[in-house]
């Protein structure tokens, strides 16, 4: 019974997996002969899967009770491992019934559950039945392997040549012989064959004897030592020469076994031409960089050196070597730290530059630097390096310091200059000191003052003095001071030039200081500056300091000149003035002594008087003082011998008129009167009255004349000066004042050149009256001492010419002298520019007539020169200025 039961689930079994080669189906048919025939109530196999087990199937399908088969499965897995797999039985027995596991060899666990035990000598046919079932199993198994690694191949196939495909140069596969296994689609057209030309063959096969050869060789040494071969070559192919790149490397399978090679031949002929083009770019900016003048760096972002240029190390008088890997910061000037600091965060954000000015310690001291930086970030936007270009401009700071000190300078001699005009001779002293004391402050002296020749030019006394917040006045002291006492730079001053002291501590103001009882102190003179006037010397300026060293070279000696230029002129105007009160006296004097006849005639002279000493208190202004002066002296003079005359006619008379009333009151008809009457005639007769009383008219007419002269003078200072109008602007006739500056400037003028005008019809436009007549005086004495040093053998032309349209006024002021080089007229408008010898002039009229015109009237000044047209210099002006 039982051998045919064997035989029928033999048979039944061989039948069900007959040509079956699915694991699954092999199951489901397998299994269920076991469950009828052997009267299982369970059948199930857990198969083998590298080191894990997991159920493939089990019969009945629902299982009521899972954690009972969980804990077959453990169970005999444990006792597996400690036994031989191939020949395993093992049972078990739970409260469900028996289970018997059996070991499918190579592949798993069958697990059969039945009621009872099975007989032995059956147990034993049935392991046969389960080898065969174990053998199907693993024959299943290995042909589902083949088909998954069927396909895998395939995948790997179709994805191989898809890449391979997809690059864009050519690529190949080999196998350990040599063979071509696999092409892409640029090896065929970069090569001109087709796959099929190709695959399965060796490279001697495929290409010309010589480079098959060396091919083959080069797959031999990577073949036999594993290495990878990268090379670079300049080949011939389809008539032109390129540069390609080979790669070739071994192909190693799980267990490091080569088993074939790939290569890449891919053309860089345009890579290097670039690689070409960027070395000869990098040599050309190396070459660039290296040649700069200014300093070339690059940091890390932790502020070390990466490179310098030889700028940079002649500068700092260290070694590339010294400075690469050093940090930046050390050199810098500790006071520009943060400054340098807070610039480089621009760095952080677009455009990713920065500006920075600072000082560093170089070989030549702590010098002024002007860096350039930007940011050279990598892709991902970090900041990796920073390139700065930097530059000396120690020159430029110093100049920009200098062109201050210029511009507050010009500032101070514009307020100092502006101080004198329209000012009467009783605030001149005022005004005086307080520019002493503006100029002292400013040049930073301890003491400023002035001291003048006496009449007897042997005596000096210090006038004018200021002295800073502790220093003592030494004026009392220096009252007539004997001229020969003064220090020995004194014979400078007679010969027109200043004294620049560099080492206080050398000199002293007095050579007999302590024959005067001069207290003793710290400071003493510094720079002395003559007080020249019309070629004399009328005294000098003394500024004293205490600091005992002066860099003279740097500041100059030109402000100094400068005030001692509006000073003399100041003490001449006072002294003018002084002058003209003394005329005035004198007339008023021969007024009082003239008869009844000439009253009318002497009040005549009063409102011609008057009229004068109104002009005169806005007379000698400026540098126009000693020329109107002059004007003024020749009718003054005529008039003053006139009234010479006057006096000696009027004694005349008198002494006529007396003698005939003396007669008259002699005794009618006696011989008493006769005689008397007779020394009266004859005494007519002597002084020929009647001529002198017919030269009464012509000296009367002759001195109306000079009064006329003496009032237009005075009128044209007065309207000259418009000192109603102040800072103010005001409607302005501008051709009423060319004409009141043209009659000012005559004595400037008149022995070199001839005045032609044009001025046409203007309106009236709104300016300063005074600061546009300073404007036209400026150029046109300009003009004149341009004639005068021209020495031309025939006085020249000054031309002023004035027309307007609607919005605007135009005057040009013309002169036939010598040409303006472009050099000059380049730089005629500049502040402290001059062309003339030293006391002549200050470099300041052209500069201070361009600002009244340019930027406080928002007009035009320009000056054109050439040798065919002369020089001329035009203005324009609005007629209204713009509000606000």
């Amino acid at each position: 019974m039982k051998g045919d039961l064997h035989q029928e689930i033999l048979l039944e079994m061989a039948l069900s997996i007959s040509g079956e080669f699915e694991l699954e189906v092999l199951l489901k048919n397998s299994l269920p002969i076991f469950l009828r025939k052997l009267n299982c109530s369970l059948a199930g196999v857990v198969q083998q899967d590298v080191h894990v087990l997991h159920t493939s199937l089990v019969l009945p399908r629902v299982m009521h009770d899972q954690p009972l088969w969980e804990d077959l499965v453990n169970a005999l897995i444990q006792k597996a491992a400690s036994q031989d797999q191939d020949n395993f039985v093992e049972v078990l027995k739970r409260e469900q019934g028996l289970y018997y596991g059996f070991s499918l060899s190579g592949f798993g666990m069958l697990i059969l559950g039945r009621k009872t035990v099975f007989d032995p000598a059956f147990l034993n046919e049935l392991k046969h039945i389960i080898k065969m079932l174990s053998r199907a199993c693993r024959a299943c198994m290995e042909a589902l392997q083949r088909r998954q690694a069927e396909q895998t191949l395939q995948m790997v196939q179709a994805q191989q040549k898809a890449l391979l495909d997809n690059l864009p140069f050519s690529a190949w596969l080999k196998d350990t012989q040599g063979n071509y296994l696999a092409v892409n689609e640029f090896f065929c057209r970069e090569s001109g064959l087709s796959r099929k030309d190709i695959l399965g063959k060796n490279a001697l096969q495929v290409w010309p004897e010589s480079t098959g050869r060396r091919y083959v060789q080069q797959d031999t040494r990577i073949m036999q030592s594993g290495d990878k071969m990268n090379w670079e070559d300049l080949i011939q192919e389809q008539g032109s020469k390129k540069w390609v790149e080979f790669y070739k490397t071994p192909i190693f399978d799980s267990d490091g076994n080569i088993v074939g090679l790939c290569g890449f031949k891919r053309d860089i002929t345009e890579r290097k031409r670039m690689e070409e083009s960027l070395r000869k770019s990098q040599e050309l900016y190396r070459g660039i960089v290296e040649s700069q003048t200014d300093m070339v760096v690059r940091v890390d972002e932790k502020g070390r050196f990466t490179y310098v240029n030889d700028a940079y190390c002649q500068a700092f008088g260290k070694t590339r070597e010294e400075l690469i890997g050093s940090t930046f910061m050390p050199l810098i000037h500790k006071d520009d730290l943060e400054p340098t600091m807070e610039a480089m965060k621009l760095l952080e954000v677009p455009p990713y530059r920065a500006y920075m000015e600072q000082r560093a310690k170089t070989v030549h001291g702590w010098r002024w630097l002007a860096w350039e930086d930007y940011a050279i970030r990598d892709k991902e936007g970090r900041i990796s390096e920073i390139q700065g270009v930097g530059r000396d401009i120690t020159a430029q700071k110093e100049a920009e310091k200098d062109l201050k000190t210029k511009a507050d300078l010009e500032a101070v001699i514009a307020r100092i200059s502006s101080r004198f005009v329209n000012l009467g001779a009783e605030n001149i002293d005022e005004a005086i000191l307080s520019s002493l004391r503006e100029m002292g402050e400013f040049l930073s002296m301890d003491r400023v003052y002035v001291f003048e020749f006496e009449t007897s030019r042997t005596m000096l006394n210090s006038t004018y003095e200021w002295c800073s917040p502790g220093i003592a006045s030494q004026s009392q002291y220096l009252q007539n001071v004997p001229a020969g006492v003064v220090s020995s730079w004194m014979e400078k001053m007679f010969f027109f030039d200043d004294a620049l002291i560099e080492d206080v501590s050398k000199v002293t103001m007095l050579d007999t200081a302590n024959d005067l009882s001069l207290p003793e102190e710290e400071c003493a003179p510094s720079i002395v500056v003559p007080l020249i006037w019309e070629s004399s010397l009328e005294g000098f300026i003394c500024f004293d300091s205490k600091d005992q060293k002066q860099d003279w070279n740097d500041k100059g000696a030109v402000p100094f000149y400068m005030l001692a230029g509006i000073l003399v002129n100041s003490l001449k105007r006072k002294e003018t003035e002084e002058q003209l009160r003394q005329s005035r006296n004198e007339l008023r004097h021969l007024n009082a002594t003239l008869e009844q006849k000439v009253e009318e005639r002497s009040r005549q002279l009063g409102e011609v008087q008057q009229r004068l000493i109104l002009g005169e208190r806005m007379a000698a202004i400026g540098q126009l003082a000693a020329g109107i002066a002059h004007e003024l002296n020749n009718p003054v003079g005529f008039v003053s011998m006139n009234f010479e005359t006057l006096q000696e006619e009027i004694q005349i008379i008198v002494e006529v008129v007396q003698s005939y009333k003396k007669a008259l009151g002699a005794v009618p008809g006696s011989r008493e009167q006769e005689r008397l009457l007779s020394q009266a005639f004859e005494l007519e007769k002597k002084y020929s009255l009647d001529f002198v009383l017919s030269d009464l008219d012509k000296l009367f007419e002759q001195s109306r004349d000079g009064f006329q002269r003496i009032s237009k003078i005075v009128n044209s200072m007065r309207n000259f000066s418009r000192s109603d109008s102040g800072e103010e602007f005001i409607l302005f006739d501008l051709n009423r004042g060319l004409r009141d500056t043209l009659v000012l400037a005559h004595n400037n003028y008149k022995n070199h050149a001839e005045i032609q005008t044009e001025l046409n019809a203007i309106p009236e436009i709104e300016c300063v009256p005074g600061e546009i007549n300073q404007v036209f005086l400026n150029i046109v004495v300009n003009a004149a001492q341009a004639l005068e040093d021209a020495h031309m053998p025939r006085p020249g032309t000054i031309k002023v010419r004035t027309w307007a349209d609607d919005n605007h006024v135009y005057c040009d002021i013309f002169n036939d002298g010598p040409t303006i080089e472009e050099e000059v007229r380049k730089r005629i408008f500049d502040a402290f520019f001059t062309t003339k010898p030293t006391g002549r002039g200050t470099g300041l009229g052209l500069s201070i007539s361009y600002d009244i015109i340019v930027r406080k009237h928002n007009g035009i000044l320009s000056v054109d020169s050439n040798e065919q047209d002369g020089t001329t210099f035009h203005i324009v002006l609005p007629v209204r200025q713009k509000r606000g």
